[in-house]
């Protein structure tokens, strides 16, 4: 029964179990995703019987032990609180379409891992964390819609929508590119060919990254989110891609 446990409790297993929704962008499921995990790193670094350790060795103040009566076993605790909360906080931010200050953002940013070029591939829904910036005003206006990844070479950074909803890919700013860029940590970013930006990512989830935007001369860095679009989108005609 404890083998069978131990197993149900593995990262992988869990991460398996909870695809269908998290890659669906549930913000609950990535929510669950994010708790079960990190129980479950904490139940295989404290559990006394793991694999690979004996099971028949007697534990401190354990029947028979002479320091039975006066031994209080020691229970280690993470050195450290876990760094879901905040990360947690802007995930349901996220779900909610809500805002959230830059500060907090800066410092979750400095804190998740970063990503590779073989994650971003792919079609990616934005969204922003303010709107009353030049930035997130520029994007209101634009309708935009997000971000697809086809290769190192090729990206399409300003997906919007057209007066019928239909999503298409907007050049007048030119394209972009991927390159591994070093800010406090070597992560692909995403550089535009005519502007100078340059687009930073830090992964929430597989399925979920916290972004920052760093435009030449701007005051501020301006923070957004994109979150994995199950199925490519169907590219409309002249879409350029």
């Amino acid at each position: 029964m404890k083998l069978a446990f131990r197993q149900a409790c593995e990262p992988q297993a869990i991460t398996r179990s909870l695809a269908p929704l998290t890659a669906a962008g549930y913000g609950s499921a990535v929510a669950l995703e994010r708790v079960a995990l990190w129980h479950a790193r904490m139940y295989h670094r404290f559990d006394p019987v793991r694999p690979g350790r004996a099971t028949t060795s007697s534990l401190p103040g354990g029947p028979g032990s002479a320091a039975q009566a006066r031994h209080t076993p020691f229970v280690a605790q993470p050195t450290e609180a876990p760094d879901m909360s905040i990360g947690q906080e802007v995930l349901d931010v996220i779900a909610s379409g809500g805002q959230c200050d830059n500060a907090k953002l800066a410092e979750l940013f400095d804190r998740l891992e970063p990503v590779d070029t073989d994650l971003l591939l792919g079609t990616w829904q934005g969204g922003g964390f303010e709107h009353t910036s030049e930035n997130a005003a520029l994007l209101t206006k634009m309708r935009w819609y997000g971000k697809r990844f086809v290769d190192a070479d090729h990206v399409e950074p300003l997906l919007c929508r057209d007066e019928d909803g239909t999503v298409f890919s907007y050049e007048e700013m030119g394209l972009a590119t991927l390159r591994e860029v070093h800010r406090g940590k070597q992560s692909t970013a995403m550089v535009y060919d005519q502007l100078p930006i340059i687009d930073h990512f830090r992964r929430l989830t597989d399925n979920i990254l916290l972004c920052m935007m760093d435009k030449k001369e701007s005051p501020t860095d301006f923070f957004f989110h994109l979150t994995r679009v199950p199925a490519s989108l169907p590219r409309s005609p002249g879409d350029g891609g």
